[in-house]
């Protein structure tokens, strides 16, 4: 495989399409959606459910990163959020996310398109959300967090509920699954040829190879900013939110974190026009992770200079410019009318078959 981003990109897309049918049949299937039916519809876990309440989002408009089959995107409607758009590149997890939505009676538009070549008439929402299982199977972040950035109004909130990288140094199905096995900081990315499904049945091979690629608390938070998002909070739990065989690693006297929820904001006037400047590279021990200056709103001043940053980087040191911001902004917008819960392909609307 090509080290080429877009490589990875199209041999993951293949890998969720092979693996589709397999979400949208048997008993999970069925009962997901008799539930999608029911008034007020939620799938997302306590702790999710407990972060998107508290960050005062009644009436806000919402778009989801890799909806996936729309589950948790479709579930936002029962804590006041409209759910607007859902994105993924995979049209096989979207016809599924249209059998959801037509069964819960809501209309989200559902686009099929790449999160790193997104069209330009999506439009900005007062949230994005990325839930478990969209980080690692991106080849680069700060252009994944880039377009992400640009989906959100200024003072538009950004929501990620993900499993924690930590996890990815043990092998649970391993005879000693405490185990440490691999480097946190790995750098090639992992070969997936099984069907990608959420719980322990055995392995199936799926005719093609994905690629998951780990990535470093630092580099997610840090990709964040140099996409000139403002993190509030970054939060680590104990508990699982993977598949259950992860649970073994809950409720030990060490514990692990086993995942986390981030929340950070668009800022009024914030620009990443420095954005270019942005490395990422890794293994050995003098590499780093670089960030770019961005210009911060008109009377806040960097704490690091151009000039600094680059000599700085000259060194080998890792240099984060973090300006105090102090921003609180929300904005409502009432649902616009005549969404269509159809796939859209290249700006045109298809029906599901």
């Amino acid at each position: 495989m090509s080290d080429d981003p877009k490589s990875y990109r199209r041999a993951n897309k293949a890998a969720w399409d092979a693996s589709a049918p397999s979400h949208g049949t048997g008993p999970d299937w069925e009962r997901l959606l008799s539930d999608a039916a029911k008034p007020g519809f939620c799938a997302l876990d306590e702790t999710l459910t407990t972060v998107l309440k508290g960050l005062d989002l009644e009436g806000a408009t919402a778009v989801q990163v890799c909806c996936n089959n729309a589950r948790d995107l479709l579930s936002l409607a029962s804590l006041g959020i409209v759910p607007m758009l859902g994105i993924d590149q995979s049209p096989a997890f979207l016809a599924l996310g249209a059998q959801l939505s037509e069964a819960s009676g809501q209309s989200p538009k559902l686009v099929e398109a790449d999160v790193y070549d997104l069209p330009d008439s999506l439009g900005e929402y007062d949230l994005a959300l990325i839930t478990i299982g969209v980080i690692n199977w991106m080849p680069d972040l700060p252009d994944f967090f880039r377009s992400v950035a640009s989906l959100l109004k200024p003072g538009g909130k950004l929501v990620i509920y993900e499993t924690h990288p930590v996890l990815e140094m043990f092998e649970p199905g391993s005879d000693d699954p405490f185990a440490m096995v691999y480097s946190y900081f790995e750098d090639d990315p992992v070969e997936v040829p099984e069907l990608i499904v959420y719980d322990d049945r055995a392995e199936e091979p799926s005719g093609v190879i994905g690629y998951w690629f780990v990535h470093t608390l630092g580099e997610i938070v840090t990709a964040c900013i140099s996409a000139g998002l403002v993190v509030e909070n970054l939060t680590e739990y104990p508990h699982s939110n993977r598949e259950p065989i992860y649970d073994k690693y809950e409720e030990r006297e060490a514990q692990l974190p086993m995942c986390y929820s981030l929340v950070a904001y668009r800022a009024h006037g914030w620009r990443s026009g420095n954005a270019d400047r942005c490395v990422k590279s890794r293994g050995s021990a003098t590499d780093r992770v670089l960030v770019p200056v961005a210009s911060p709103p008109p009377g806040l001043r960097p704490s690091v200079s151009n000039e600094d940053l680059d000599r700085r980087q000259s060194r080998g040191r890792c240099a984060v410019d973090m300006c105090a911001l102090i921003l609180h902004a929300r904005s409502t917008v009432a649902p616009s009318s005549g969404t269509s819960a159809s796939i859209m392909r290249d700006g045109k609307a298809e029906p599901v078959q």
